[in-house]
């Protein structure tokens, strides 16, 4: 392939935080099958090794997913990975005159859905299950342009997501065939939904905030996949529609503006408005029988992650200021009684990377001047303490993308030592780190991985995208410790980059260079 265009290393790549997983934006559903023995190929039976082959049998796929760039004729195309140098392997090259750009990797069912672009079709709806062969295009649902499939999330074994065909942008469904691709929203549900801005799956359904009757409020739907399945829930009882006034008679529209959306396995959790026109946004929670139940009230609430604690007390850990200070909470699994962990003084910055570790919640806050820094909390009442001042002084650890991993928990923050090759100032001398909730064991577990984003878990490995010195921005996997964090392969020789994409989509292409 000559004069290829390429252009995964102009690209601007954007990133999910905490991880990860899930849920957010397009929420995705993590493969945790068992990994295949990728690097042996000797045939049992015989013992000879058969000739060479990025093939593997589509039942045993299973791992990660993403997008590089690999030699100098190869543009963004389809990569799989297992954590190990032999299992990382290209797919298919989906556009041989350019980049396809893989990206939004989810797994509904046995299918493992993706948006790519090859040299005749746009940004559509591609499937793979692991082999050249079975790495396909659904369906062309935009054949005179870009379907620009986005959100797309698991619901059993159908997807369901936002696409543009030769109409408008509306929600589709799909069960990995042309035939079963079908649009969802099409206006005959009564008050049709806008364009959503965030979905998420609970209770059997997918639950969307989208506008409704053609404003730009979101209120809270669901859909079954089906145009009759999908329904508005009104959780703002004092919601004014605005069809059907009376003649000359102005009545504000009052929306629930729905956002930050997470579940677990018995109730959907966001923020909204479920009261008077400029009434304070509150935490609220919906259960598997529609009924809306508000946990919290408060102008200033803005963070909700869904967290796991040991014994089966799951809930929702908040963060928000209000007017007597910060405060980081939770919301109890049985009682959805609101929890404040901790309240620190006004002036305080806000706690932010809820995580979950055990029975105890980690966030990072400056709460004694002292810099930026990493908290715990093993009591809802009591028991909050610093963990450790990892850049002693005043000045901030700047931790960011925290996520948990085990009975750890993974992050990113400065300690004060040389940085090496970040990129800005913003990251310079950020380095991975990892803790139990003890200052003993928070330690750095590489000092070399530079440029650090995109953390993924997927089969039980933590990946994430990472350079140094000698090499370019490539893939990485870490288990916790020190030994076990390392670039997993060069896909792009020496210090050129690969560029891995992990989650998120491609964002402007600033430049097209020939080669």
């Amino acid at each position: 392939m000559q004069n290829k265009l390429t252009l995964s290393s102009l690209l601007l790549t954007s990133t999910l935080l905490a991880a990860c997983g899930g849920g957010g934006g397009g929420s995705s559903s993590p493969d945790t099958t068992n990994n295949p023995s990728v690097g042996d190929n000797t045939n049992p039976s015989t013992g000879d090794n058969p000739p060479p082959t990025n093939e593997v049998p589509a039942t045993a796929f299973s791992g990660l997913l993403f997008s590089a760039t690999g030699d100098i004729n190869q543009g963004a195309e389809l990569w799989a990975s297992d954590g190990t140098e032999a299992g990382t392997r290209l797919i298919k090259d989906l556009n041989e005159a350019g980049s396809s750009n893989p990206h939004n990797f989810v797994k509904a069912g046995n299918v493992h859905f993706f948006v790519a672009s090859n040299n005749v079709n746009g940004k559509e709806l591609w499937k793979t299950d692991g082999t050249a062969a079975g790495t396909t295009l659904v369906k062309d649902i935009h054949p005179s342009g870009d379907a620009n499939p986005a959100l797309l999330t698991a619901l059993g074994s159908k997807l369901i997501f936002v696409a543009s065909d030769d109409t408008d942008r509306a929600i589709w469904v799909s069960d990995g065939t042309a035939d079963g691709t079908v649009r969802v929203t099409n206006g005959s549900t009564g008050v049709k939904p806008g364009v959503p801005s965030e979905m998420v799956a609970f209770n059997n359904k997918v639950y969307f905030a989208a506008g409704a009757e053609g404003t730009i409020q979101s209120e809270l739907w669901s859909t079954d996949g089906t145009t009759a399945g999908t329904q508005l829930h009104r959780v703002n009882p004092n919601r004014m529609p605005s069809d059907g006034l009376p003649a000359g008679i102005v009545t504000p529209y009052i929306g629930a503006s729905i956002r930050q959306m997470v579940a677990n396995d018995n109730s959907l959790f966001f923020i909204g408005n479920n009261g008077a026109v400029n009434a304070n946004f509150a935490a609220l929670r919906i259960d598997t029988n529609n009924n809306v139940q508000r946990l919290g009230s408060d102008s200033g609430i803005n963070e909700l992650e869904l967290v796991s604690f040991a014994s089966d007390n799951a809930g929702v850990a908040y963060s928000y200021n209000f007017g007597g200070g910060d405060i980081a909470g939770f919301y109890a699994k049985n009682n959805f009684a609101r929890r404040a962990v901790t309240t620190f003084g006004q002036g305080v910055s806000r706690p932010t990377n809820l995580t979950a570790i055990g029975d105890k919640l980690l966030f990072a806050v400056d709460a004694d001047n002292g810099g930026e820094e990493l908290w715990i909390t093993s009591g809802f009442f009591n028991g909050t303490t610093r963990v450790k001042d990892i850049r002693t002084g005043n000045a901030d650890s700047d931790i960011r993308d925290m996520v948990a991993l085990g009975n750890k928990a993974i992050f990113v923050a400065k300690d004060g030592a040389p940085g090496g090759m970040q990129v800005g100032e913003q990251r310079a001398g950020e380095q991975l780190w990892v803790t139990d909730g003890t200052a003993n064991n928070t330690i750095k577990i590489n000092d070399q991985a530079a440029n650090i984003s995109q953390f993924k878990q997927v089969s039980g490995k933590l990946y994430f995208t990472a350079s140094s010195a000698t090499h370019g921005n490539e893939l990485w996997v870490t288990d916790g410790t020190f030994a076990g964090t390392k670039m997993v392969k060069d896909i792009s020789n020496g210090s050129n980059s690969s560029n891995p994409l992990l989650v998120g989509a491609p964002q402007v292409v600033v430049a097209i260079e020939e080669r």
